[in-house]
């Protein structure tokens, strides 16, 4: 294996395992909130995970020409969906936010905004 095979492995992997912690952070913030934009942004991200296996697959495994071809578009159809589940849920997450702001700056909630160091 050559020095860029090693690399590109490593990316991949980093890859895998750094979308597996987000989803395992997400998946147990939703459990304690059940808060609406976790739940897209799970979504978001779970389809992120089936591209990236998808474009594993599809590179590493030798397939048929049709079967190469079924795996770019199911990928790609994957990865557009992320696009739309990454959007609504971070518009949700910042609406929320903003919600948590303005009830803050109104006296209802501590203030726990970071004040640098």
């Amino acid at each position: 294996m050559s020095s860029v095979q090693l690399v590109s492995a490593l990316v991949v992997l980093g890859g895998f395992v750094t979308t597996l912690g987000l989803l395992w952070l997400q998946f147990n913030t939703f459990r304690h909130t059940h808060h609406r934009s976790l739940a897209l942004l799970l979504i978001a991200t779970a389809l992120g995970l089936a591209y990236l296996t998808m474009s594993t697959i599809r590179s590493l495994v030798v397939t048929s020409g049709a079967g190469r071809t079924m795996l770019f578009y199911c990928s790609a159809a994957a990865l557009l969906l992320q696009y739309v589940f990454t959007l609504w849920g971070s518009a949700s997450l910042f609406q929320a936010f903003r919600g948590l702001h303005d009830t803050q700056d109104a006296g209802l909630a501590p203030n726990n905004r970071w004040r640098g160091p």
